[in-house]
């Protein structure tokens, strides 16, 4: 795969927008200032690869997914996990807490996760600002820088490729 490309989880359709981690060192630009990032999607974190290019972009901390994950499973995750932070759980509080409510993926196994491990303490309300924010479930897509709302859109348009 190049940068971007066609993903799926059985390399059947449906097919879904799927990035490298070469699309966010060569292709991206800027910087994530600072923002905790959600990649509720399968894979998110198997491997570091991703997540470390998320980091040195700028990133505070990278939360996702160790394999496949059921639809259902990451939504009810979602909401649980923005929930906690939202509250001011750490990082680490609200992914334990995830995980205590709702569990492994129950058809996969996969677990949520965080990266890196020393950054589990963030919180919300101690990211640097302006944060970059990108907030999506399965009907839409935000993304803010600060207070300003860059884009809303829905979801729809992204998937299936």
């Amino acid at each position: 795969m190049g940068t971007v490309g066609k993903g799926s989880v059985t390399m059947d359709p449906p097919y879904y927008l799927a990035i490298s981690p070469s699309f966010v060192t060569y292709e991206m630009k800027g910087s994530f200032n600072g923002a905790m990032i959600f990649l509720s999607t399968c894979h998110g974190l198997c491997s570091p690869k991703l997540a470390d290019r998320l980091i040195q972009r700028g990133a505070s901390v990278v939360i996702g997914w160790d394999g496949l994950v059921d639809l259902p499973h990451t939504d009810r995750a979602t909401v649980v996990l923005l929930k906690a932070l939202v509250e001011g759980s750490t990082v680490m509080q609200a992914v334990e807490a995830t995980v205590g409510e709702v569990g492994p993926d129950p058809q996969y196994g996969s677990l949520l996760r965080y990266y890196p491990p020393r950054n589990g303490k963030i919180s919300v309300w101690r990211i640097p600002s302006p944060g970059i924010a990108l907030i999506h479930n399965r009907s839409s897509v935000i993304a803010a820088v600060g207070e300003c709302l860059l884009l809303t859109m829905p979801r729809r348009n992204l998937s299936p490729l």
